[in-house]
């Protein structure tokens, strides 16, 4: 068919390790060996071929601060805020004889 095996299983080896890293980032706050990674010589050659910008200050920072920021990042993208994601009951209290269901009234027994 003229397609090269090898290709194909660096592009599967290629993916594998772009799912894996991304895997690694949103699984848990960036530790500071997880931001020297991504610091180092590697990953940094790997972001600039591929036009990715990560920020100047995501490189000139110090380690402890990056990851202070990106932690905050990650609790208020992945964890959310106590006053947005609080669990709400279906069944919320109102000052008539009554509890409000999805809309409707129940009186009270």
């Amino acid at each position: 068919m003229g397609t090269d095996l090898t290709e194909l299983a660096d592009n599967a080896r290629s993916r594998s390790e772009t799912y894996g890293l991304l895997a690694a980032i949103f699984r848990e706050e960036p530790s500071e060996a997880l931001i020297n990674e991504l610091r180092g010589p590697r990953l940094s050659g790997a972001f600039s071929a591929l036009d990715v910008e990560l920020g100047a200050n995501f490189y000139s920072d110090p380690v402890p601060e990056v990851k202070e920021a990106l932690a905050l990042e990650f609790t208020r993208l992945f964890i959310g805020q106590a006053h947005i994601f609080q669990p709400m009951s279906l069944f919320l209290p109102t000052w008539t004889r009554g509890w409000v269901v999805c809309g409707g009234q129940r009186p009270l027994k």
